[in-house]
């Protein structure tokens, strides 16, 4: 590999084998010394409020519906929600609530217009692919593909913010390997 930093984002939880995706980005790094930095979706452990963002009893009845079914479906629960949560929030907030509003699901979208909210709830209810993971089975990674320095740490009860460091001890070729140790046994007769 050649890049100092090999940085994904939200991506791996995405993929069918996320710990195969993971192995993929490690030969990209350099090997001596290049930084390997994820963050992906977590669950155990996480915040209630967090695990209710991910709209996981929505998205069981949802996935088997059209694309057109989907979007309609998704219009429907933001105008919902729009009604029901965002707005008085933003009420909330305007009456100096802001750092409890703060604590509670999908509280980024309160300032955010129609069509960003829609999309919101779209992409929780359309990915194929969810997995959630924990701090143990991203440390498992890290050591299986022999990186040091590992770090694993919750974003705020959001997911895991994991990277880690690539050090390949450099082999050295039969023939100079050879050539160094008779230097070494000549010098110490």
């Amino acid at each position: 590999g050649c890049f100092d930093v090999v940085w994904s984002f939200g991506v791996l939880h995405h993929m069918p084998d996320p710990a195969a995706g993971f192995r993929a980005l490690v030969d990209f790094a350099r090997p001596d010394g290049g930084l390997i930095a994820i963050w992906v979706y977590g669950y155990r452990g996480m915040a209630f409020t967090y695990r209710l963002s991910h709209m996981r009893t929505l998205h069981r009845l949802t996935r088997k519906m059209s694309g057109r079914g989907r979007v309609r479906m998704s219009k429907v629960i933001a105008a919902l929600l729009s009604a029901g949560y965002w707005e008085p929030l933003r009420v909330a907030q305007w009456l100096g609530l802001r750092r409890i509003v703060q604590r509670l699901p999908l509280t980024d979208h309160i300032s955010q217009g129609w069509l960003s909210r829609v999309s919101a709830v779209h992409y929780r209810l359309s990915t194929p692919i969810t997995h959630f993971h924990d701090r143990e089975e991203l440390e498992k990674w890290f050591e299986l593909n022999g990186l040091a320095e590992v770090v694993v740490e919750d974003t705020d009860r959001r997911g895991w913010r994991a990277y880690g460091t690539r050090h390949v001890a450099r082999q050295i070729e039969p023939a100079f390997q050879h050539a160094a140790v008779s230097d070494v046994r000549q010098a110490s007769a």
